[in-house]
């Protein structure tokens, strides 16, 4: 009995634990790899793409989409993850935007097959 009273004590101080770390601002933004929540591609023909955002606010859904032809992917990316930002009320602090330009290179890392193949 007091085995199991230890082990959901346990269990109680890890969900504690595991909430106080999601309400971390930092880790509303980047998941546990350290890519930006919420970022993807969509193409829309031979030479154009997408790069999409969406984010659960209040219980919903909303998103945002930036185009890539005529465009720098960072000025695209760093758009789409201010916009995320403002949407969850975060301030973008030293951490934030230092966190910001690791995210993009394993963005740029993770869709460069694609922008290679869409934007040539």
């Amino acid at each position: 009995m007091l085995v199991a009273q230890e082990r959901a004590n346990a269990l109680e101080q890890r969900k504690i634990a595991q909430k106080l770390r999601s309400e971390l601002d930092c880790n509303r933004i980047f998941d546990e790899l350290g890519n930006v929540k919420g970022l993807g591609f969509k193409g829309l023909g031979k030479k154009d793409l997408l790069a999409r955002m969406q984010v659960t606010v209040n219980g919903k859904q909303i998103g945002t989409t930036r185009r890539l032809c005529n465009r720098d992917l960072i000025d695209a990316f760093k758009e789409l993850a201010y916009w995320r930002m403002a949407k969850l009320n975060i301030s973008p602090d030293y951490d934030i935007k230092r966190q910001l330009k690791v995210s993009f290179r394993l963005f740029e890392q993770a869709y460069q097959h694609r922008l290679q193949n869409e934007l040539d």
